[in-house]
């Protein structure tokens, strides 16, 4: 399924680089990497990053949906190894000091976080985020950091993955 090079992507890895540092019009190769990587399957996520991604209704929706193949995109719910990995996601958050609302917010029908950390559970790899520590709500980042779970920014994932962006003088 996974190995422990697999880097497992987060949303907002996507939509940060189409918002700030690598929009779509300025770094077209950041583009081209994420889709080479995800076809040489360095790299994947969960259907709930790709619903979440779909929400947005903009420029990367059309590209997930025409670029980067369903199939690129694990399926946990149809996956029982994940859907118990979940569970054990969810004893750690609720019997933690979250408020909870905080908790419910976490594992929210639309929010892919809990479904990443019970992927990597499950199957190992390194999580993708820009996610960082938050004092009073839920972040991936915490929950990786309880179970384990290796996980790095899009800064770190380009350089462990040796990505390169050259800039070609236009005509």
């Amino acid at each position: 399924m996974s190995s422990p090079e697999t880097m497992i992507l987060d949303t907002n890895i996507f939509i940060e680089a189409k918002n700030r540092f690598y929009a779509f019009d300025i770094c077209p190769g950041f583009w081209e990497f994420i889709e080479d990587d995800f076809m040489n399957r360095r790299s994947l996520s969960v259907r709930q990053v790709r619903d979440e991604l779909l929400f947005g209704d903009d420029d990367l929706s059309e590209w997930v949906k025409t670029t980067l193949n369903k199939a690129y995109f694990h399926d946990c719910l149809a996956d029982e190894k994940v859907s118990e990995a979940q569970l054990r996601v969810y004893e750690f958050v609720s019997n933690a000091d979250y408020k909870p609302n905080a908790v419910q917010d976490f594992f929210g029908d639309t929010v892919a976080d809990s479904w990443l950390a019970a992927f990597a559970l499950t199957y190992g790899g390194t999580v993708v985020t820009q996610e960082v520590h938050k004092a009073r709500k839920v972040s991936l980042y915490d929950v990786c950091d309880h179970f384990g779970i290796h996980h790095i920014d899009v800064f770190d994932y380009l350089r462990a993955q040796q990505a390169r962006f050259y800039y070609r003088k236009s005509a």
